[in-house]
Order: C-alpha cells, then structure tokens, then sequence
C-alpha cells in the first residue's frame, strides 16, 4: 500500500535538499521564492518555512539563522514538523501529519 501511494505522489521519504535564510523584506511572494529556487535546480515537491527571531531588536546573525536551519534539517529528516509550515509547488500550505 505505501510503495502504491509513493507511486501515486501521496507518499515517500522527506529529504531535505536546500536550505536559505531570508529576511522577511527579502521576500515580496511565494512566486518570487520559488523562482528563485530554480537555480539551485533541484526538483522539489515541499518547502517548510519557520521563522527566527532575534533579541533586543537585533536580527539573528548569519551563524544564528545557519545553526537554527541546521536544526530544521534534522527535524525533518526525523519528521519533526510542528514548528514549521509546509507549503506545496503552488505555495498552498499542506498538512503532512495526516
């Protein structure tokens, strides 16, 4: 049943394949970002987005906003998604706990 469910594109493995940081006034759509994913061209199928603050008005550094993508990637490889949203190739956000 589930290799006929991955077959059908309703199921598989998560692995993650590129990961970014973006500042919130670096993203003006979800068309925007997902062209701009194309050059890494890579054929994806889900995006998980989260979200980093920072402290006493300062935005997270580089190291930061690395070490909390590192965390997302582990996260997902394990299935752990209730901290993150995901959205599908059309930016429709997709519940993959079903």
């Amino acid at each position: 049943a589930q290799r006929e469910q991955f077959e059908a594109g309703a199921g598989g493995a998560l692995v993650p394949c590129v990961c970014v940081d973006k500042a919130p006034e670096e993203i003006t759509d979800f068309a925007g970002l997902s062209q701009e994913s194309k050059q890494f061209e890579v054929n994806w199928q889900v995006v998980f987005v989260s979200s980093l603050s920072g402290m006493n008005n300062t935005t997270p550094s580089s190291q930061q906003a690395e070490s909390a993508l590192q965390r997302m990637v582990e996260s997902i490889k394990v299935g752990a998604l209730g901290n993150m949203i995901a959205f599908d190739l059309q930016g429709d956000a997709i519940d993959l706990m079903q």
